[in-house]
């Protein structure tokens, strides 16, 4: 009755692994810790980001400073056209000539009629 009693025993201790793996992967496996452990993740990988950023800013203010100025200049691009086309004299548009060799600059003759005889 040894050898049945250690299987037994064996038995059992197989039977504790498994229902100790069953509830490790049912934990892991919850919607509820798929989701926090997710969320935690998103968390500490923006901070992360986040702090890269900034210290990237710290070290280059003037990179920083010019992106800042040349997306508040094309933001305001209508009112800066506007203002420029203000302080800016008029100039008289003229239409250029044809420098085209193919371009009439006169009206073309009239092709001749053929009449017939009567």
């Amino acid at each position: 009755m040894n050898d049945v009693t250690a299987a037994e025993a064996r038995v059992a201790a197989a039977r504790a692994r498994l229902s100790g793996t069953v509830e490790t992967l049912q934990t892991r496996l919850d919607p509820r810790t798929i989701a926090r452990d997710t969320v935690e993740s998103i968390a500490d990988s923006s901070e992360r980001a986040l702090r890269s950023g900034v210290d990237t800013a710290r070290r280059n203010p003037g990179i920083i400073a010019g992106t800042a100025a040349l997306v508040g200049l094309w933001l305001a691009r209508d009112k800066v056209k506007a203002l420029v086309a203000d302080v800016l004299p008029k100039r008289a548009t003229t239409p250029k000539p044809a420098t085209h060799s193919r371009v009439r600059t006169t009206r073309p003759r009239p092709l001749p009629v053929k009449r017939k005889p009567s």
